[in-house]
């Protein structure tokens, strides 16, 4: 099954709500402006719904059921943010921000360094000339250690799923194999739905040597979202990037 078919439906179900306030805390602590703000990878909308209130917000994802769901979290808070369906890797959108974000590990699905390339060119091409970059991706200490074989079960009353983790083909690359069991009222059963997610991450000088070959000037490398420098044992990284 197409990856983001049935993960869309169960989406801020599965996520961690107290996640997006640490990821409002980081861009607000290192973003220069409080205007415009593009959110790449925006899904369902629910960063861009808390940032909402401090940046004049856009938001870009290639997934069209993302963004429905994200359109009608809109309407009900009685938010107008504008919504682009359109690939990261090749976005022209005619216009700059002051603050582009790319969280929550979008870029781990880029397939490999000239995909990461891309975004890095696109950013920059739609970024105002004092404006900040910020995006996280998944450490490869986390990649190669702790998704090695994760196995990961939940279960309510509409959905249950089950998340196993393995290594990919390439170095610093996991597969998620997801499992999705949905409740069918009209049936009164329990429909079995199966995604598979890829992901790969790079060391820290790969993010380096990239964003420098897109144009960035300065890049600042924190860890878990605290302004800490990583570790070995980081799982997270966060990169704040200035023309």
């Amino acid at each position: 099954m197409e990856n983001y078919d049935t993960f869309p439906l169960v989406y801020d179900d599965l996520m961690d709500k107290s996640l997006y306030e640490k990821w409002v805390n980081f861009v607000v602590r290192h973003s220069t402006h409080n205007t415009s703000l593009l959110d790449l990878g925006c899904g369902t909308g629910e960063f861009a719904l808390r940032l909402a209130e401090r940046y004049d917000v856009s938001g870009l994802d290639l997934a069209a059921n993302m963004l429905v769901l994200a359109q009608e979290k809109f309407t009900r808070a009685n938010i107008g943010i504008p919504l682009f369906e359109a690939n990261m890797l090749d976005f022209d959108l005619g216009q700059t921000f002051e603050t582009i974000t790319c969280l929550s590990d979008s870029l781990n699905y880029m397939p490999d360094e000239a995909s990461v390339l891309n975004v890095f060119e696109r950013v920059l091409a739609h970024l105002s000339d004092t404006g900040t970059f910020i995006f996280d991706v998944h450490s490869t200490h986390k990649v190669d250690v702790l998704f090695d074989n994760y196995v990961f079960a939940d279960n309510d009353d509409d959905v249950s799923f089950i998340w196993r983790s393995f290594k990919g083909e390439h170095d610093h690359s996991v597969e998620h194999d997801l499992s999705f069991f949905l409740y069918d009222e009209e049936m009164d059963m329990y429909t079995r739905r199966d995604e598979l997610h890829c992901e790969r991450t790079y060391p820290i000088a790969t993010y380096e040597r990239l964003l420098a070959a897109a144009g960035f000037q300065s890049v600042k490398v924190c860890a878990d979202f605290t302004d800490d420098a990583p570790t070995a044992t980081s799982e997270r990284l966060f990169f704040v990037c200035h023309k």
